[in-house]
């Protein structure tokens, strides 16, 4: 799995784990971020946590240590990470996507799914909300989305 992820603690009774955000692929490990807005914690689904934990045991990785290793025990570089993203994106036929595409997707489904932009922001660690608007695109079917959220609202308020 090439994706290095610094842990300072896993909390799997809440579903969440607590780690610095990606920074610039330098080769320094268990670096702590440059600021405390870097750090943020995001829930994870209970089959990721599940899946996270075994590998934690599995390896022995202190809860302060990086899970995503090379398989030498050292930390994932820029240039290997690349070389993996890019045989993964062969082996599904995909050309040209970015890691960075799947953030902006995954910002862009949240929202589309009902979460709303200030639990967005503060999942992608963004500082300001701007920054979080971009990413929220219309998806092919929002318009009826959007309509069926105020009939649900209307109706709601109608009961009243």
């Amino acid at each position: 799995m090439p994706f290095a992820i610094a842990v300072s603690r896993t909390t799997p009774a809440r579903g969440s784990i607590s780690t610095p955000s990606l920074g610039d692929g330098s080769t320094s490990s268990r670096q702590s971020p440059a600021t405390r807005s870097s750090r943020r914690t995001i829930g994870l689904g209970p089959n990721v946590v599940a899946l996270l934990q075994d590998l934690i045991e599995a390896r022995s990785i202190a809860l302060d240590g990086f899970i995503f290793l090379t398989e030498e025990g050292n930390h994932i570089s820029r240039s290997v990470y690349n070389k993996a993203w890019q045989h993964a994106l062969t082996q599904i036929g995909l050309r040209g996507v970015r890691p960075y595409d799947l953030r902006a997707s995954n910002i862009s489904w949240m929202h589309a799914g009902g979460a709303n932009l200030p639990t967005i922001m503060a999942r992608a660690g963004h500082v300001r909300i701007d920054t979080t608007r971009r990413y929220t695109a219309a998806l092919p079917d929002s318009d009826k989305r959007a309509q069926a959220a105020l009939r649900a609202v209307r109706k709601r308020y109608k009961a009243a």
